[in-house]
């Protein structure tokens, strides 16, 4: 049994759907006030957020483009005027486009690092504050098995996820005596369209022959992709009082994804 604190505020960057939105809803049901964010897709956001007030929950909605300081601290002062201080954060917005390193642009190199890697910095430089004058906290950062092994086609969204690696390191050694834990996880390809899109794009652009069929054959021992809701299950277990004493550490939610085997991909 999982145990939390008392009134729990969690802000989840990214959670209008996908892995974000599945994360939300599994801390609605633990009874944590839920501050939704969302960039571009409103009614995606407003559905996810009466799902969650429909469990009895509450939660607010606020749309932010984590890669702009002046609107996370917009965002923050709203989520601290309705709910309180912030004590458990999870950094899941980012961005990732596959595009041949030989054919990438500055700008597109640029985009993904700012909303995926410095996006993570102005979120978290808002909360940590409160964070160490409560004493508590838990911040998940949401890194990738591309920071681990790297990824064809994905090499700045590759660079954002390992840059997030180092900082979660980095941050929890800093952060450890005032009781706020800090780890990442590190899904491979989730049932998402965010995850899809790659063998989409792959298939398409690549002219790669059923390339998702591909991916589950060689690289997982399930044959399926992970869930949102295995992700947020895990998320719940590093939020609770539980996982106390577990900080700094990389998790990789993969169903045996094997790198050795990428080639297979061809």
């Amino acid at each position: 049994m999982l145990l939390i604190m008392k009134e729990k505020v969690a802000l989840i960057t990214g959670s209008s759907r996908g892995i974000g939105k599945a994360i939300s809803i599994k801390f609605a049901r633990m009874k944590i006030k839920v501050v939704l964010n969302y960039r571009k897709n409103e009614d995606e956001a407003l559905k996810t957020l009466n799902e969650i007030k429909n469990l009895g929950a509450e939660a607010i909605v606020i749309r932010t483009n984590v890669s702009k300081e002046e609107e996370v601290k917009r965002m923050i002062k709203e989520a601290k005027d309705n709910f309180g201080e912030i004590n458990i954060l999870v950094n899941n917005a980012a961005l990732g486009l596959a595009v041949p390193f030989k054919d990438m642009s500055f700008e597109i190199w640029y985009k993904q690092i700012d909303v995926s890697l410095n996006g993570i910095f102005f979120v978290t430089k808002e909360v940590v504050n409160d964070m160490i004058s409560q004493k508590w906290g838990r911040i998940i950062n949401m890194s990738s098995i591309a920071g681990i092994n790297g990824l064809k086609y994905l090499t700045a969204y590759s660079a954002a996820k390992g840059g997030i690696i180092g900082f979660t390191k980095a941050l929890a050694s800093e952060l450890a005596e005032y009781n706020i834990t800090v780890n990442a996880i590190a899904p491979a390809f989730v049932e998402t369209d965010m995850g899809k899109s790659y063998f989409e794009w792959l298939e398409k652009r690549m002219n790669y022959e059923q390339p998702l069929i591909k991916y589950l054959n060689y690289f997982t021992t399930n044959r399926k992709l992970i869930t949102p809701e295995e992700v947020a299950e895990f998320a719940s277990f590093l939020v609770s009082d539980n996982a106390s004493g577990i900080t700094g550490q990389v998790f990789t939610l993969e169903s045996g994804f094997n790198l050795q085997w990428y080639e297979a991909l061809k």
